[in-house]
């Protein structure tokens, strides 16, 4: 468990470190801190186009907050689908993402300014994922980006950048984690339906891809995202913006990709394995020759005093439709839908960390 606090010293120290181990982060500074939870939003929401998202209130920043705290994702692409192929399709991409906690440094005119959130939606099948920002003047200053669908190859996975922020150094910059990329659908005369990809340091899996007609070609797995778990408590300090719990313990979660369908032939639905928000591949199979359904990406869960229940995993691609498949083309026999976003923003006066190497 990471303690985030204030303390009033004029050091900066790091008590103790490590993921899941008991930590106390302690910064320093003259004059009354002020560190609180200014988002915590969550988006279980799938849409039928590219990069949808939910919106937040805006609101102020007081003007001694310099420093913005980030967890979270984009939404995860849903996997490819075309009922008349027969090879199968790409599993979506995971979403990019912040996998442990980062600091990020306002610059001086955008201090003191109106901020809100957006966040991505999953994608569904067919459909890319949406894109997780944080804006401050109507502009974008931070966002995790989606993770694509697939096509015959798999999506890419989602990327991180922060065109109005900058880093804090003590923040290495593979917390900005790339979502992994969906595997390759499996191909009538060639491979079979491909694994999704890790998420790079900890992010976001891809979506297996989906198995291939004719030569009865199986599916792939779903991508892990980060293994082990890793806590944070924020004892927020001098609230003004908003109202959050107080302390404000923070739990992420990464976990194992969903596993493909061993079913084949024609009339079955099996879908591959779902990971929550994140799907598996489906299809109703034309004949016997239809190949299996894939697995979904794994997302990042996160659970906090404001999260929905049960907490779900965020992020992940869906997994890549089976080739060949037949009318009812909808749900819950397609699926395939990719893990909606999350974020959650804490602003401070302070660099709370200095020096930590997670």
């Amino acid at each position: 468990m990471f303690n985030w606090n204030i303390k009033e010293s004029p050091i900066l120290s790091l008590l103790g470190m490590g993921g899941g181990a008991g930590s106390n982060l302690v910064s320093g500074g003259a004059g009354a801190a002020h560190v609180e939870v200014l988002f915590a939003q969550f988006n279980d929401t799938y849409e039928a186009a590219h990069n949808g998202y939910i919106e937040s209130p805006t609101l102020v920043l007081t003007p001694d907050i310099q420093y913005l705290y980030v967890l979270g994702t984009g939404g995860g692409g849903g996997g490819g689908w075309a009922n008349s192929n027969d090879n199968g399709r790409g599993g979506g991409g995971g979403a990019g993402s912040i996998r442990l906690m980062t600091g990020y440094s306002i610059p001086g005119p955008s201090q003191g300014s109106p901020i809100k959130v957006r966040v991505g939606d999953g994608g569904q099948a067919g459909y890319h994922g949406g894109t997780t920002q944080i804006l401050i003047n109507n502009g974008t200053v931070f966002q995790m980006n989606y993770g694509s669908t697939g096509n015959e190859n798999g999506g890419p996975g989602g990327t991180v950048s922060a065109p109005g922020l900058s880093r804090l150094p003590a923040f290495p910059s593979n917390n900005e984690a790339t979502g992994g990329a969906g595997g390759n659908g499996g191909q009538r005369s060639g491979s079979p339906g491909q694994n999704g990809n890790a998420g790079p340091n900890g992010g976001c899996g891809g979506g297996g891809g989906g198995g291939a007609h004719v030569s009865n070609k199986p599916a792939g797995n779903g991508g892990q995202s980060g293994p082990g778990s890793t806590s944070y408590n924020l004892v927020q300090q001098s609230q003004s913006i908003a109202s959050f719990a107080n302390p404000y313990p923070i739990t992420l979660n990464g976990t194992s990709g969903g596993s493909k369908s061993n079913a084949t032939g024609g009339g079955e639905v099996t879908p591959g394995g779902d990971v929550l928000l994140a799907q598996g591949g489906s299809g109703h199979g034309a004949d016997g020759n239809t190949g299996s359904s894939a697995g979904a990406g794994a997302g990042i869960r996160v659970q906090t005093p404001d999260s929905p229940s049960p907490a779900k995993y965020r992020g992940g691609g869906g997994g890549g439709i089976r080739g060949y498949i037949q009318a009812p083309l909808d749900q819950p026999v397609l699926r395939g839908w990719g893990g909606g976003g999350f974020i959650i923003v804490i602003g401070s006066s302070y660099e709370l960390v200095s020096g930590v190497d997670y």
